[in-house]
């Protein structure tokens, strides 16, 4: 004679040990799923935040708002030729960092276009520091 099996507490049709061996698979697909979507989301509100705040036109992009911006430290030269004659005519240092491919002479032309491009490169920074100061606002803050 056949008997009918002992009846286990279930919920939902499931016992104990069913649930906790599928919870963990559970949980692991649903925080994927969360983190995936959080990701996405994330990126939506950054290319609205490009659209309402960012401006193509004087090269500012929303995520150069969001920060804090720090003042630039260089200040360009203004008398290049100044500055040359003044790096040429500055002795020499002893420092064995300066010596470490020997003795180098001192090109006046080289020092000349570093010059210029260290300047240019200051003057962007000082452009690129002034055009984000104009664009924040309380809103992007």
């Amino acid at each position: 004679m056949h008997t009918p099996p002992a009846k286990s507490r279930t919920l939902l049709g499931r016992t104990p040990t069913e649930w906790l061996s599928s919870l963990p698979v559970f949980t692991l697909l649903l925080l994927t799923l969360i983190i995936g979507t959080g990701e996405m989301v994330h990126g939506q509100l950054l290319k609205f935040g490009e659209s309402m705040f960012g401006d193509q036109k004087a090269q500012v992009q929303y995520f150069m708002l969001r920060g804090e911006v720090s003042k630039p430290t260089c200040t360009p030269t203004t008398d290049i030729d100044a500055e040359v004659q003044r790096q040429m005519s500055a002795p020499a240092t002893n420092d064995d960092i300066d010596n470490l491919f020997g003795e180098t002479q001192k090109d006046p032309e080289a020092l000349r276009r570093s010059l210029e491009e260290s300047n240019k490169i200051c003057q962007f920074k000082q452009d690129m520091y002034n055009r984000i100061q104009a664009h924040q606002t309380p809103q992007v803050k």
